[in-house]
């Protein structure tokens, strides 16, 4: 309740996102530079395997690790919440010759992943409910005590992981947890709550909240990957020498922060910042303005792989309200130039952090990490309206700002 009136001040009132923002960049920043000191000084840390194939945030190198240390039986998987297949969690297993069952909420991204889920993966295409995903997995083939299981589904995580675990004793299980609350927290989104996610900071659970729950089922919290989205338990009788020191580890110490978007929180405080949005035409996209990249940092000589706070500020003149809700949703976009000053390809996307009135400006405030290569280096900030136009494509004023930084 308390980020959530947070949110709504910040909406209204500049000066309050400006210092939630700033709080939060300074931790945000802190916690990054902690996290990275203690991985460097353990050289066995589950953070080295990360990689992504198929996966988002480096899963599948963990998930391999894990079971390179503890050993495969059955070979078998459930992943709640897969999408399409293409990007997921388990697809690399699926392609090794696991077996296994992907439960997607939506039925056109349900039939997407059954296009390219290999033999025997079984594709499930409805909602995963607390109340009947432990009947709806009994009626496929899984076995009761597969080496892994996936919870993401962005609502109820946590009750539908209990409900879960009623029936399935699985070795290895990743859940998706809630970076926005800090590792002494214990909070969980309300099963009535469960048609989805609404795009803001309230999804999920806690990462106290489900290790809380999972230590009860005797597992034992191994890793949180780096960029503060999967928390890695394995069950205790399973864990190695290894996995018994990262297990005894307290939750705040494994605990890492958001670091999946540039916001200094994670996802938006408010909902607002990511209602639908009328599709804006191009020439209202050509009408707004990006300004005063700055560097919030004490000199422009940086460590590689720093992490690092911008500040910047955008107006708009285009007639409308911006937001970052689809399918024309508006977005902002920060990309490293490369040594010819070219744009790399890949165009990373993160929400505004609050509605934008037209006729307004407001700054707003972001993190990156710093190229790993020494020497001279520019950021580029602008913004997309999905399905309509790049603002950099449609002229050079005002359609990005850019901050140079020297790196080493």
């Amino acid at each position: 309740m308390w980020l959530r009136a947070i949110g709504r001040l910040g909406d209204r009132f500049p000066r309050v996102y400006e210092l939630d923002a700033r709080h939060s960049m300074r931790q945000l920043l802190a916690d990054l530079e902690r996290h990275r000191e203690s991985d460097a000084a353990d050289p066995g840390s589950l953070r080295w395997s990360e990689r992504s194939d198929f996966s988002q945030n480096g899963e599948d190198g963990v998930i391999v690790e894990l079971f390179r240390r503890i050993g495969e039986t059955n070979r078998w998987f459930v992943e709640i919440g897969a999408s399409d297949g293409g990007e997921n969690c388990t697809r690399r297993l699926a392609e090794l010759g696991w077996s296994g069952v992907w439960v997607e909420a939506d039925p056109e991204t349900a039939e997407r992943a059954r296009q390219v889920a290999p033999d025997p993966v079984e594709v499930v295409g409805e909602p995963a409910l607390r109340s009947t995903i432990s009947a709806r997995l009994g009626s496929t083939g899984l076995t009761a005590a597969p080496d892994l299981l996936v919870v993401d589904n962005d609502s109820d995580d946590l009750g539908v992981l209990e409900a879960c675990l009623v029936t399935l004793t699985p070795r290895v299980v990743v859940a998706e947890y809630n970076g926005a609350f800090p590792p002494a927290c214990s909070w969980s989104l309300p099963a009535r709550y469960d048609s989805g996610w609404d795009g803001s900071f309230r999804h999920g659970a806690s990462l106290r909240a489900l290790a809380d729950a999972l230590d009860d089922r005797g597992y034992r919290l191994v890793h949180c990957d780096s960029t503060g989205v999967n928390s890695f338990f394995v069950r205790a009788d399973q864990l190695d020498e290894h996995l018994e020191r990262a297990a005894s580890r307290r939750i705040k110490d494994a605990y890492r922060a958001p670091a999946f978007t540039a916001h200094p929180f994670g996802h938006p405080r408010s909902a607002r910042s990511v209602v639908p949005m009328k599709p804006l035409t191009v020439e209202q996209v050509g009408a707004i303005s990006f300004r005063e990249l700055r560097l919030d940092h004490p000199g422009a000589r940086v460590e590689p792989g720093a992490a690092l706070g911008f500040t910047f500020e955008i107006e708009n003149r285009c007639g409308e309200t911006l937001s970052s809700g689809g399918p024309n949703a508006f977005h902002l976009s920060a990309r490293w130039l490369d040594n010819d000053g070219v744009l790399p390809p890949g165009a990373p996307r993160t929400a505004l952090p609050f509605p934008l009135a037209s006729g307004s400006a407001r700054t707003a405030h972001l993190w990156v990490r710093a190229p790993d290569d020494a020497g001279t280096h520019t950021l580029r900030v602008t913004g997309v309206c999905e399905r309509v136009a790049w603002r950099e494509e449609l002229g050079r004023d005002g359609a990005f700002a850019e901050a140079t930084i020297v790196v080493g």
